[in-house]
């Protein structure tokens, strides 16, 4: 007589099940890691600029102070999941956008 034999049938059967659950659930918990994955900002030689607001941070290509209000055009912001380009001009007037922070970004 088998060893496999002496352990009962339902017992056998939940061990299985259980570790076809665990095996399902380890998958499961994989692809959601990889579905909800942020992806990095765009490269210091794509966008040069990192403007900083209240609440917002803006990677730009271009950067100019015009009548002392910081402009930028062909930019980089965050909608949640992904950075999302875009070729407008955007002018950060205090009464808007607040306190705004420039910074030329640097490779490490």
């Amino acid at each position: 007589m088998r060893f496999i034999d002496k352990i009962p049938v339902i017992f056998r059967r939940v061990v299985t099940i259980g570790i076809l659950s665990l095996i399902v659930v380890f998958i499961g918990l994989g692809v959601l890691a990889r579905c909800n994955k942020v992806e990095d900002p765009p490269a210091v030689i794509e966008a040069p600029w990192a403007i900083q607001t209240n609440t917002r941070i803006f990677y730009a290509k271009e950067f100019k102070t015009q009548n002392k209000v910081p402009m930028i055009r062909n930019y980089w912001t965050f909608d949640g999941k992904r950075y999302t380009y875009k070729e407008e001009v955007i002018e950060f007037d205090k009464a808007t956008w607040g306190e705004v922070v420039i910074v030329k970004r640097m490779e490490k």
